[in-house]
């Protein structure tokens, strides 16, 4: 940009112009090598980072599978070790059942017995 219209006439404003035009242009230089760098590299380090990303996603999905591995075969031990306590609770369950009904006969035996030790008085 040219200095401004009240110091048009000044040599020090316009070797400031100057200057400044100059560093915008080494600037836009700059950035064009840049680019033609970003050009001809870029290309590969994507690549590279997308191989990258990949194999760490492989690597995750393996752990994953791993642990739903570990995970599925604790719960088929629960599930048998469950299955297991159940047929146990159920044995366990008839045979109270049976103790209780026992002890019901005899209760009822010994009512009876007193019954007749009674009416034989």
């Amino acid at each position: 940009d040219p200095p401004p219209q009240s110091k048009r006439s000044n040599v020090e404003a316009w070797t400031a112009a100057i200057d400044n035009a100059k560093a915008q242009l080494e600037h836009q230089a700059t950035r064009i090598v840049n680019l033609e760098l970003a050009l001809k590299f870029a290309p590969a380090a994507w690549r590279a980072r997308n191989a990258w990303a990949e194999a760490m996603i492989m690597q995750y999905e393996k752990e994953v599978e791993r642990a739903r591995t570990s995970m599925n075969a604790l719960n088929v031990t629960r599930k048998l070790q469950q299955e297991a306590a159940a047929k146990e609770f159920g044995a366990l369950e008839r045979e109270w059942y049976a103790t209780t009904a026992k002890c019901v006969a005899i209760e009822s035996a010994i009512l009876d017995l007193e019954a007749k030790l009674g009416a034989a008085k």
